[in-house]
């Protein structure tokens, strides 16, 4: 059986970053096609003056963590923060 020697540690520490980032973005991307997948019911909601992401959320949220729901409903909208603006329009899984 061949040894393996490592030549260069600097060489092994880059092609593990590379392939630690390749994995991570896959993941990611797998873990946001099952979050969509997820989502087939979707109804366009059109933010009133005074709503939240959590009084939004006590609304649909059936069975479900409502601080979990809020996260998933600023995934779905790509937000990043949780203000919310009237008129906007969000889309809400039930």
């Amino acid at each position: 059986m061949k040894k393996i020697v490592i030549v260069s540690k600097a060489r092994f520490i880059f092609f593990v970053f590379v392939l630690l980032i390749t994995f991570s973005i896959l993941f990611s991307n797998m873990w946001n096609l099952n979050l969509a997948k997820s989502c087939d019911n979707v109804v366009e909601y059109t933010v009133a003056s005074g709503d939240t992401l959590w009084s939004i959320a006590e609304k649909y949220a059936k069975d479900t963590d409502i601080r979990q729901y809020i996260y998933d409903l600023k995934k779905i909208n790509n937000m990043e923060k949780s203000a919310l603006f009237a008129g906007q329009n969000i889309k809400i899984p039930y």
